[in-house]
């Protein structure tokens, strides 16, 4: 068995490949974006989900699938990336999962990623970890009056 230990949304992370240490860049919980919400307003920020699975028992190999969604505010799927999940050479895996180009279309609002695993194509997927982003849209009249944010902000923890 495999078991889903943290998950987390940030714009990057670097792993050092002597030491194994990975470092996490910006987590993000909220962003505000400039313009108004339009089924065209694609944000170019890169979007990363990481995560960590582990054995539950460290003598037994194992596999499974996990699914990382981008989800509106009214429950629609945005994006999905399937992984795989091979512990079977490895007591842990840290999953780092890329999302780009997200589409907002629903304008502001309360956009989620989840992470879902199952231990093989039969079985139905359960929920790990659903990560909610606070995404708000702002706009700038045409007197240059900042009526709310001007850009991208990115709200750190």
């Amino acid at each position: 068995m495999i078991k889903h230990i943290w998950s987390v949304v940030c714009q990057g992370s670097i792993e050092d490949k002597s030491t194994n240490l990975l470092s996490i860049i910006n987590i993000l919980e909220e962003l505000t974006i400039e313009g108004d919400p339009s089924s065209d307003k694609i944000l170019p920020l890169p979007i990363q989900v990481v995560t960590l699975w582990t054995r539950t028992n460290s003598d037994i190999p194992a596999q499974a699938e996990s699914r990382y969604t981008f989800v509106s505010p009214s429950k629609t799927v945005l994006k999905e990336q399937p992984l795989k999940i091979n512990l079977s050479k490895y007591q842990r895996l840290r999953a780092r999962v890329n999302f780009s180009m997200l589409n907002f279309t629903e304008g502001s609002g309360i956009y989620t990623f989840c992470v879902e695993y199952r231990g093989n194509q039969t079985e139905e997927w359960t929920e790990k970890a659903s990560i909610p982003i606070d995404v708000n849209f702002h706009t700038v009249d045409k007197k240059n009056t900042v009526t709310k944010a001007k850009k991208v902000k990115i709200v750190k923890a």
